[in-house]
């Protein structure tokens, strides 16, 4: 069970302005978070998410729409399974004991075994190799408008499914939408499982993951590293919980009022 993590607990004292933070104080909150690399890993900045000449990771989803996330400093780590952005809300919730409200920070932080404990034996799995999609499916119109926001017509071109595969409306009919699968052969494609390279069949498309090992993944709400891909699987990691990552985290804390707090709540 996955469990969202960062908001404020009530009887927390609020942080006063220009007083640093202790453990235990409600405070607001935001930050951008880097790999190695570069490439952003995580971020509560909606102009961030949004700077398309801004690298992002592939490990990088959204968040909400508050800039500035409530929570409460040194709050104990969750011993569930969260996702991988409340992981790294935890333990910036830790490094904020001593930071000055107003003032930028940068941290580093690292994840632990410990945080995945709970996948247990199911830390390393091995996938199939080879995804296979059709060249053709149907839909329903309502779904197609909530997934494109608009509503769909013969011609219209978008990407579907969690490869985002090209495809192309064939045709409309009684709430009922045709839609074929259009990628070039030989077209790289992220996965869930890593990048792969689609190759045509007679029969559906196949996406062949390659890897490269070392890489990191991004499988709905878990990061993985492939350790290995062989004939006819790969081998992923998600026994650390930021795939053995140290993120370099540029962090600012905010105190909060009425507004702030229920804006980061509902951006959780």
């Amino acid at each position: 069970m996955l469990v969202a993590t960062g908001l404020v607990l009530a009887g927390c004292a609020t942080v006063p302005v220009e007083q640093p933070v202790k453990a235990g104080d409600r405070t607001g909150v935001r930050f951008t978070c880097r790999l190695s690399n570069g490439d952003i890993a995580v971020t509560t900045e909606k102009s961030v998410a949004e700077n398309t000449s801004l690298r992002k990771s592939v490990v990088f989803l959204p968040r909400g729409e508050a800039d500035t996330l409530a929570i409460t400093a040194a709050d104990p780590p969750s011993t569930e399974l969260v996702a991988f952005e409340d992981r790294v809300t935890e333990k910036i919730a830790a490094a904020v004991v001593g930071m000055t409200p107003g003032k930028p920070h940068t941290v580093q932080i690292r994840g632990d075994r410990k945080d995945n404990a709970k996948l247990g034996a199911e830390s390393t799995i091995k996938v199939a190799r080879v995804i296979h999609r059709p060249k053709e499916m149907t839909l329903g119109a309502d779904t197609l408008t909530e997934m494109t926001g608009k509503p769909p017509a013969a011609g219209d071109v978008f990407s579907l499914g969690k490869e985002q595969l090209p495809a192309t409306v064939v045709s409309v009919k009684d709430g009922t939408v045709s839609v074929r699968f259009t990628p070039e052969p030989g077209m790289r494609i992220d996965t869930p499982f890593g990048t792969g390279k689609v190759r045509e069949t007679p029969e559906d498309f196949e996406i062949a993951v390659d890897g490269p090992v070392g890489s990191l993944v991004r499988s709905g709400p878990l990061v993985g590293r492939i350790l290995d891909v062989g004939e006819t699987d790969v081998t992923i990691d998600y026994g650390l919980p930021f795939g053995g990552e140290e993120l370099t985290c540029d962090v600012v804390v905010e105190p909060l009022n009425d507004a702030a707090i229920q804006g980061a709540a509902r951006a959780e």
